[in-house]
C-alpha cells in the first residue's frame, strides 16, 4: 500500500471531484469511469428528507447547513482527507484537481471547496467546471438537451453549438429525494409496524434499485381502474430482507413510487417530461429541432427501469395532446434519446474526465497564486459567465431561505 501511495504521490494525474448532495463520485482525469463512489457526508448537507419523523425541504436543509462556514469547512476537510489519503492513496500537494459544479448549489460552498483544497490540501490548481454541459461531451456534439435527474431538483438545459441557452433552462422538484419520499409514505403504508424512521436512505436506495420501476401512464391507469384490482395490487406482497428484519413492497408501491418523477401536471404536481417540453417551448424556434435530435438522459433516476420509456411516451403525448405546445408537435417524430456506453449516474464525471484531458484547459484554472493574490476570494468562473441569470436566482433563493431561518 505504501508503495502504491508513493507511485500515485509522484505521479502528475489530476484529480478529479464531482461532490454531489447525495453521491460523490472521485477518480482521475483521463480515465473512463470513477475510482470512488460514495455517499456524500450526511453532516455535510445535513440533507436527510426524513427527521423526527416528519419530512422536511431539501431547499431548506441545504441552506441551513451551509449557513454555518466554520462547520461546513471541518467537515468538508474531514471528507476530502479520507478520499484523498484512504481512497484514491494520493498526495493532493501540487497537484491539478477538477470540481464538477452544479449550479443549483451556491457559490459559497465552491468557495468553501477552493478554501479547503488550497490552504489545507495545498494543491496547485483548480478548475470548476459546469456540470450541466459536461455529458453532451461525451455524444460528440456541441448541440443538445441534457436533463440531469439529481437529488435535490432535475435540472434541463438545452446547448446550441456550446453555448447553454439560459432563457429555457428548467429547474423541477421532480427528483431523487421526491422520489424518496414517495417511497417511504408507500412503504409505511405497506409496513404498519414500522415507523417512518426506519426507512433511511440506504435502505431506499437499496429497494429502489431491486424493485421499483418506471410503468407507462396507461399501465397505472389499467391497473388503478377499480378498487378490487388496487387491493389486489397491495395483497401481492414481495419481502426484502434488511439488518436481519423483513421489509414488506406491494406490487402497488412497485406501481406508485416513481409518480413523483412523472405526476399530474393538471394537479400541478411535477413532471419531469412536461417541464422538458417546456424547456423546449422557450428554445429559440431556429435552433429547437436540432436540440431535440440529441437527448442525454443523465443521473441516479434516469437509471431506473422503464424510465426512459416513460419519458419519451410521455414527451409525446405532451407534444401531441397539450394545447401550450401545439407549435411544437411537429417535434414529435424528432426526439432522439442518446444510448451511451456509461451508467447514467456518472455522465457528468465521465464528461468532465473527457473534456479535462482536452489541450488547453489550464488557462481556464485558478491557481494557488492567483487565490493568495486575491486574498482568498475565489474569481470568476466559467458558470458565473454561462449560467449568470440562475446562479444568481439560486443565490437569492438561499438568502432568503436563510433569512427565513433566521
Amino acid at each position: 500500500c505504501m508503495d502504491r501511495f508513493r507511485i500515485l504521490s509522484a505521479d502528475k494525474a489530476t484529480i478529479l471531484l464531482d461532490i454531489g448532495s447525495k453521491l460523490s463520485k472521485i477518480g482521475f482525469i483521463g480515465e473512463n469511469s470513477p475510482r470512488v463512489i460514495c455517499y456524500t457526508p450526511s453532516a455535510l448537507f445535513s440533507l436527510d428528507t426524513f427527521v423526527e419523523d416528519k419530512p422536511i425541504n431539501t431547499q431548506i436543509a441545504l441552506a441551513s447547513a451551509l449557513s454555518d462556514d466554520k462547520s461546513v469547512e471541518r467537515r468538508l476537510e474531514d471528507f476530502l482527507q479520507q478520499i484523498f489519503y484512504r481512497e484514491l492513496m494520493v498526495n493532493s500537494k501540487d497537484k491539478a484537481v477538477f470540481v464538477c459544479e452544479n449550479i443549483s448549489l451556491p457559490r459559497k460552498f465552491y468557495e468553501l471547496v477552493a478554501k479547503v483544497l488550497f490552504t489545507k490540501f495545498l494543491v496547485a490548481k483548480i478548475f470548476f467546471v459546469p456540470a450541466l454541459s459536461l455529458p453532451l461531451y461525451l455524444t460528440g456534439l456541441q448541440t443538445g438537451i441534457v436533463v440531469e435527474c439529481g437529488f435535490v431538483c432535475t435540472q434541463i438545459a438545452p446547448f446550441y453549438e456550446g453555448f447553454p441557452l439560459t432563457r429555457a433552462l428548467k429547474n423541477v422538484r421532480a427528483s431523487g429525494a421526491a422520489l424518496t419520499e414517495k417511497l417511504r409514505e408507500l412503504l409505511v403504508e405497506d409496513n404498519p409496524d414500522k415507523k417512518p424512521s426506519f426507512f433511511l436512505q440506504r435502505l431506499l436506495d437499496e429497494i429502489e434499485a431491486k424493485y421499483i420501476t418506471v410503468p407507462t401512464r396507461r399501465q397505472i391507469d389499467e391497473y388503478m381502474k377499480d378498487e378490487a384490482t388496487i387491493q389486489e395490487m397491495r395483497a401481492k406482497v414481495y419481502e426484502y430482507h434488511s439488518s436481519g428484519k423483513a421489509v414488506k413492497i406491494s406490487y402497488l408501491t412497485r406501481l406508485l413510487a416513481t409518480t413523483a418523477l412523472f405526476g399530474d401536471v393538471d394537479n400541478d404536481e411535477p413532471n419531469i417530461a412536461y417541464a422538458f417540453c417546456q424547456s423546449l417551448a422557450q428554445t429559440d424556434i431556429n435552433c429547437v429541432r436540432k436540440v431535440c435530435r440529441n437527448v442525454i438522459l443523465s443521473g441516479g433516476c434516469a437509471m431506473l427501469k422503464g424510465f426512459v420509456k416513460r419519458f419519451r411516451t410521455e414527451v409525446v403525448d405532451f407534444l401531441t395532446g397539450r394545447p401550450e405546445f401545439e407549435r411544437l408537435r411537429h417535434l414529435k417524430d424528432e426526439i432522439r434519446v442518446k444510448s451511451l456506453n456509461f451508467f447514467s449516474s456518472t455522465l457528468v464525471w465521465v464528461g468532465a474526465s473527457a473534456s479535462g484531458s482536452l489541450i488547453g484547459v489550464d488557462r481556464f484554472m485558478v491557481t494557488s497564486a492567483t487565490y493568495t493574490a486575491a486574498e482568498g476570494k475565489l474569481p470568476l468562473l466559467m458558470s458565473d459567465f454561462l449560467f449568470e441569470y440562475e446562479r444568481e436566482k439560486v443565490q437569492r433563493l438561499h438568502e432568503d431561505t436563510e433569512k427565513t431561518l433566521a
